[in-house]
Protein backbone atom coordinates (compact mmCIF):
# COMPACT_ATOMS: atom_id res chain seq x y z
CA UNK A 1 0.00 0.00 0.00
CA UNK A 2 2.48 2.14 0.94
CA UNK A 3 3.94 2.14 -2.76
CA UNK A 4 0.53 2.39 -4.47
CA UNK A 5 0.57 5.71 -1.86
CA UNK A 6 3.56 7.22 -3.04
CA UNK A 7 2.98 6.60 -7.16
CA UNK A 8 -0.90 7.76 -6.42
CA UNK A 9 0.68 11.08 -5.11
CA UNK A 10 3.37 11.38 -8.13
CA UNK A 11 0.41 10.60 -10.40
CA UNK A 12 -1.53 13.67 -9.06
CA UNK A 13 1.58 16.16 -9.26
CA UNK A 14 2.13 14.70 -12.99
CA UNK A 15 -1.30 15.37 -13.93
CA UNK A 16 -2.77 18.54 -11.73
CA UNK A 17 -4.41 21.18 -13.48
CA UNK A 18 -6.42 18.98 -16.22
CA UNK A 19 -3.11 17.48 -18.04
CA UNK A 20 -5.26 13.89 -16.69
CA UNK A 21 -7.16 14.78 -19.95
CA UNK A 22 -4.40 14.30 -22.08
CA UNK A 23 -3.85 10.78 -20.75
CA UNK A 24 -5.15 7.48 -23.39
CA UNK A 25 -5.94 4.99 -20.90
CA UNK A 26 -5.98 1.00 -22.52
CA UNK A 27 -6.61 -2.31 -21.60
CA UNK A 28 -8.12 -5.39 -22.72
CA UNK A 29 -11.38 -7.25 -22.07
CA UNK A 30 -13.21 -10.85 -22.83
CA UNK A 31 -16.59 -10.47 -23.90
CA UNK A 32 -18.78 -13.45 -24.48
CA UNK A 33 -22.22 -13.99 -26.74
CA UNK A 34 -24.18 -14.52 -23.51
CA UNK A 35 -26.64 -11.49 -22.04
CA UNK A 36 -24.93 -10.14 -19.23
CA UNK A 37 -26.98 -10.88 -16.24
CA UNK A 38 -26.52 -11.72 -12.35
CA UNK A 39 -22.93 -13.69 -12.07
CA UNK A 40 -24.58 -15.79 -9.22
CA UNK A 41 -27.09 -16.87 -11.88
CA UNK A 42 -24.23 -17.92 -14.21
CA UNK A 43 -24.91 -21.86 -14.00
CA UNK A 44 -26.82 -24.11 -16.26
CA UNK A 45 -29.23 -26.48 -14.44
CA UNK A 46 -30.66 -29.73 -14.98
CA UNK A 47 -32.46 -32.45 -13.86
CA UNK A 48 -30.85 -36.12 -12.33
CA UNK A 49 -32.41 -38.91 -12.67
CA UNK A 50 -34.87 -38.93 -9.85
CA UNK A 51 -35.85 -35.46 -11.41
CA UNK A 52 -34.65 -32.83 -8.82
CA UNK A 53 -33.01 -29.79 -10.41
CA UNK A 54 -28.70 -29.59 -10.01
CA UNK A 55 -26.08 -27.21 -10.51
CA UNK A 56 -24.41 -28.29 -13.75
CA UNK A 57 -21.08 -27.01 -15.29
CA UNK A 58 -20.82 -23.69 -16.30
CA UNK A 59 -20.48 -22.89 -20.01
CA UNK A 60 -17.98 -21.76 -22.12
CA UNK A 61 -19.45 -19.39 -24.75
CA UNK A 62 -18.33 -18.06 -28.18
CA UNK A 63 -15.72 -15.12 -26.93
CA UNK A 64 -13.69 -12.51 -28.13
CA UNK A 65 -10.61 -10.68 -26.73
CA UNK A 66 -11.17 -6.49 -27.35
CA UNK A 67 -8.67 -4.29 -26.98
CA UNK A 68 -9.54 -0.46 -26.75
CA UNK A 69 -8.44 2.93 -25.14
CA UNK A 70 -9.97 6.42 -24.29
CA UNK A 71 -9.30 9.91 -23.54
CA UNK A 72 -10.82 12.79 -22.98
CA UNK A 73 -11.47 14.13 -26.01
CA UNK A 74 -11.82 10.62 -27.76
CA UNK A 75 -11.16 6.81 -28.29
CA UNK A 76 -9.80 3.87 -30.21
CA UNK A 77 -11.01 1.91 -32.93
CA UNK A 78 -11.66 -1.66 -31.30
CA UNK A 79 -9.39 -3.98 -31.98
CA UNK A 80 -10.44 -7.98 -31.91
CA UNK A 81 -8.35 -10.68 -30.89
CA UNK A 82 -9.61 -13.88 -31.71
CA UNK A 83 -10.57 -16.62 -29.28
CA UNK A 84 -7.31 -18.90 -29.02
CA UNK A 85 -5.07 -16.26 -29.90
CA UNK A 86 -2.42 -15.57 -27.23
CA UNK A 87 -1.96 -11.83 -26.84
CA UNK A 88 1.99 -12.30 -26.76
CA UNK A 89 4.69 -9.35 -27.03
CA UNK A 90 4.45 -9.88 -30.81
CA UNK A 91 0.62 -9.66 -30.89
CA UNK A 92 0.34 -6.95 -29.28
CA UNK A 93 3.01 -4.59 -30.42
CA UNK A 94 1.81 -5.49 -34.31
CA UNK A 95 -1.91 -5.66 -33.93
CA UNK A 96 -2.18 -3.16 -31.29
CA UNK A 97 0.53 -0.85 -30.74
CA UNK A 98 2.36 -0.49 -34.83
CA UNK A 99 -1.33 -1.45 -36.84
CA UNK A 100 -3.99 0.36 -34.27
CA UNK A 101 -2.88 2.82 -31.52
CA UNK A 102 0.15 4.82 -33.17
CA UNK A 103 -1.56 5.64 -36.41
CA UNK A 104 -4.97 6.74 -34.27
CA UNK A 105 -2.99 9.12 -31.60
CA UNK A 106 -0.97 10.39 -34.52
CA UNK A 107 -3.93 11.30 -36.22
CA UNK A 108 -5.78 12.53 -32.73
CA UNK A 109 -3.27 14.18 -31.31
CA UNK A 110 -1.31 15.71 -34.33
CA UNK A 111 1.58 17.17 -32.29
CA UNK A 112 0.10 17.98 -29.00
CA UNK A 113 1.67 16.15 -25.97
CA UNK A 114 -0.31 12.53 -24.99
CA UNK A 115 0.55 10.35 -22.18
CA UNK A 116 -0.11 6.51 -22.68
CA UNK A 117 -1.11 4.30 -19.79
CA UNK A 118 -1.57 0.40 -20.11
CA UNK A 119 -1.24 -2.09 -17.41
CA UNK A 120 1.82 -4.67 -17.13
CA UNK A 121 0.68 -7.75 -18.88
CA UNK A 122 3.29 -10.09 -19.55
CA UNK A 123 2.82 -9.12 -23.36
CA UNK A 124 3.35 -5.04 -22.06
CA UNK A 125 6.43 -5.51 -20.17
CA UNK A 126 8.45 -7.35 -22.55
CA UNK A 127 11.53 -5.77 -22.64
CA UNK A 128 10.79 -5.22 -26.93
CA UNK A 129 7.25 -3.75 -26.12
CA UNK A 130 8.91 -0.82 -23.49
CA UNK A 131 11.73 -0.77 -26.16
CA UNK A 132 8.89 -0.11 -29.20
CA UNK A 133 6.52 1.81 -26.61
CA UNK A 134 9.09 4.49 -25.72
CA UNK A 135 9.63 5.11 -29.49
CA UNK A 136 6.28 5.56 -30.66
CA UNK A 137 4.80 7.11 -27.32
CA UNK A 138 7.85 8.68 -25.53
CA UNK A 139 5.42 9.91 -22.92
CA UNK A 140 4.25 6.14 -21.77
CA UNK A 141 3.65 6.28 -18.03
CA UNK A 142 6.65 3.93 -17.04
CA UNK A 143 6.34 1.48 -14.04
CA UNK A 144 7.79 3.33 -11.38
CA UNK A 145 4.46 5.41 -11.78
CA UNK A 146 1.54 3.81 -12.57
CA UNK A 147 1.11 1.56 -9.39
CA UNK A 148 0.53 -2.11 -10.22
CA UNK A 149 -2.53 -3.91 -9.89
CA UNK A 150 -4.63 -0.51 -9.91
CA UNK A 151 -7.68 -1.50 -11.87
CA UNK A 152 -9.93 0.81 -9.98
CA UNK A 153 -7.45 4.01 -10.98
CA UNK A 154 -7.95 2.45 -15.05
CA UNK A 155 -10.76 4.21 -16.91
CA UNK A 156 -11.42 0.97 -19.11
CA UNK A 157 -11.60 -0.75 -16.09
CA UNK A 158 -14.08 1.71 -13.65
CA UNK A 159 -16.16 3.30 -16.15
CA UNK A 160 -15.66 2.03 -19.94
CA UNK A 161 -16.31 -1.59 -19.87
CA UNK A 162 -19.04 -1.95 -17.41
CA UNK A 163 -20.95 0.49 -19.80
CA UNK A 164 -20.06 -1.01 -22.76
CA UNK A 165 -21.34 -4.43 -21.37
CA UNK A 166 -24.72 -3.23 -20.24
CA UNK A 167 -24.86 -1.68 -23.61
CA UNK A 168 -23.86 -4.52 -26.47
CA UNK A 169 -24.83 -7.44 -24.37
CA UNK A 170 -28.23 -6.75 -23.11
CA UNK A 171 -28.95 -9.40 -25.39
CA UNK A 172 -27.71 -13.07 -26.29
CA UNK A 173 -25.97 -12.81 -29.12
CA UNK A 174 -26.18 -15.69 -32.02
CA UNK A 175 -22.56 -16.00 -32.63
CA UNK A 176 -19.04 -13.76 -32.30
CA UNK A 177 -19.62 -11.95 -35.07
CA UNK A 178 -22.94 -10.32 -34.13
CA UNK A 179 -21.15 -9.49 -30.55
CA UNK A 180 -18.81 -7.59 -31.96
CA UNK A 181 -21.06 -5.92 -34.39
CA UNK A 182 -22.82 -4.95 -31.58
CA UNK A 183 -19.36 -3.63 -29.78
CA UNK A 184 -18.53 -1.96 -32.55
CA UNK A 185 -22.28 0.20 -32.72
CA UNK A 186 -22.43 0.63 -29.16
CA UNK A 187 -18.49 1.57 -29.13
CA UNK A 188 -19.12 4.65 -31.80
CA UNK A 189 -22.13 6.02 -29.56
CA UNK A 190 -19.58 7.29 -26.81
CA UNK A 191 -19.62 10.81 -27.28
CA UNK A 192 -16.39 13.11 -26.51
CA UNK A 193 -18.47 14.32 -23.88
CA UNK A 194 -18.51 10.95 -22.39
CA UNK A 195 -15.33 10.07 -23.19
CA UNK A 196 -14.51 13.55 -20.91
CA UNK A 197 -16.85 12.92 -17.88
CA UNK A 198 -15.36 9.03 -17.84
CA UNK A 199 -12.20 10.10 -17.61
CA UNK A 200 -12.42 13.13 -14.73
CA UNK A 201 -13.12 10.22 -12.56
CA UNK A 202 -9.81 9.21 -12.71
CA UNK A 203 -8.56 12.45 -10.20
CA UNK A 204 -11.35 11.38 -7.98
CA UNK A 205 -10.22 8.22 -7.69
CA UNK A 206 -7.04 9.36 -7.37
CA UNK A 207 -7.67 11.23 -4.61
CA UNK A 208 -10.04 8.54 -3.11
CA UNK A 209 -6.65 6.30 -3.06
CA UNK A 210 -4.99 8.99 -1.55
CA UNK A 211 -7.18 9.65 1.64
CA UNK A 212 -7.21 5.93 2.07
CA UNK A 213 -3.45 5.81 1.99
CA UNK A 214 -3.52 3.64 -0.96
CA UNK A 215 -6.01 0.89 0.41
CA UNK A 216 -9.18 0.45 -0.89
CA UNK A 217 -11.34 3.54 -1.43
CA UNK A 218 -14.57 2.46 -2.95
CA UNK A 219 -16.74 3.77 -0.07
CA UNK A 220 -15.29 7.27 -0.08
CA UNK A 221 -16.70 7.55 -3.39
CA UNK A 222 -20.47 7.12 -2.38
Amino acid sequence: MASRLKKCRKLKRMFANGRHRLIVFTDEKIFTVNRVFNRQNNRATAKNRMGRLVAARKKFPASVMVWAGITATGKTPLVFIERGVKIDAKIYQNRVLREVLHPWARNHFRNRIFYLQQDWASSHRAKSTIRLCKTLFPNMIDKDVWPSYSYDLNVMDFAVWGYLEKKACAKKHINVEALKRSLVREWDEITPRMCATMVDGFMKRLDACIAAEGGRFEHLLK
